[in-house]
């Protein structure tokens, strides 16, 4: 039966043995069959956008008429 503890190396230094972890050695994902989810910064800005548009949803009232107010994605410098 196989474990699914980590292997323990030891390393002696010049005054006490210790115990040293490599997690390098305990984890390994190129075999998973599992995906990471992601998230990324256009998710990200594809929910702000979302939200603005869909629950804030942006009115100005001229001349007694209700206009929405476009929501677009702009760059840092705009």
């Amino acid at each position: 039966m196989a474990s699914n503890r980590p292997k323990l190396n030891r390393t002696e230094s010049s005054f006490n043995p210790d115990i040293k972890l490599n997690r390098a050695q305990q984890i390994r994902r190129d075999n998973d069959t599992i995906k990471t989810p992601t998230c990324t910064l256009y998710d990200i800005d594809f929910a702000i956008m979302w939200y603005l548009q869909n629950k804030i949803d942006p009115r100005v009232v001229e001349n007694g008429t209700s206009i929405q107010v476009p929501v677009q994605y702009a760059n840092g410098d705009k």
